[in-house]
């Protein structure tokens, strides 16, 4: 099996976070069981979704790092709100893959 890296391919890396940090483009706290985190907008999914959307040009491809409950398909647990494989899946469809890895 040939193994190449995302060097090797010129394949960009790319780790997607919401904000830590409040400010003018991440104004509204959230605050769930465990810490705290801001968004633009309803959730850390569809802010990271737009994020991805904004940066990513037709036929590139990317290698993107994001938290596994973020990545795999379905919905949030606790909001029934689509996750980010999800909306990925639904835009990308069968161009998109994710790798989900739990601890």
């Amino acid at each position: 099996m040939l193994i190449q890296t995302a060097h090797e391919l010129n394949l960009p890396i790319v780790c997607i976070d919401s904000s830590k940090l409040q400010n003018k483009e991440y104004p509204k706290r959230v605050k769930p069981e465990e810490g705290y985190f801001f968004t633009k907008g309803g959730s850390r999914d569809e802010d990271m979704l737009q994020n991805i959307l904004s940066y990513h040009k037709k036929d590139e491809k990317w290698l993107i790092v994001a938290g596994s409950e973020h990545i795999r398909f379905g919905s949030q647990e606790r909001s029934d709100d689509l996750t980010l494989g999800e909306k990925l899946k639904k835009r990308f469809g069968n161009l998109f893959y994710n790798i989900n890895l739990h601890r």
